[in-house]
């Protein structure tokens, strides 16, 4: 894979990265307990 900085290495980098990113976000929410961690010890 050769980046050419042309328009159609954005087509598929763009998309490539939102996907990547929603499944880290959507694995972190599943798994953590992010509700009660703002709970006074």
């Amino acid at each position: 894979m050769r980046l050419t900085g042309e328009n159609n290495d954005i087509y598929w980098a763009y998309p490539l990265t939102w996907g990547i990113s929603s499944v880290i976000y959507l694995v972190y929410y599943l798994r953590s307990d992010w509700v009660h961690g703002f709970d006074a010890k």
